[in-house]
């Protein structure tokens, strides 16, 4: 399945690999909510699928004051 085409209801089709072992994913970013864009929408849509199912790494760079605790 091309990523490019992956829309947010065809994840529920995705099913865990056979083996049915967890995945460690990291995902990197510079896009996360609470910005409002199509791309954090959508990385927090399939990220909030794939926490449950497997291990999930977020990186992401620091936005501002807010993030470094300022």
């Amino acid at each position: 399945m091309n990523s490019a085409v992956l829309k947010t209801h065809d994840l529920a089709a995705i099913e865990l690999p056979a083996h049915g072992r967890r995945l460690r994913v990291a995902v990197v970013t510079e896009t996360w909510p609470p910005e409002v864009n199509g791309v954090a929408m959508t990385l927090h849509q399939m990220l909030s699928w794939l926490a449950p199912r497997h291990d999930v790494t977020l990186f992401r760079v620091r936005q501002g004051e807010v993030d470094c605790g300022i």
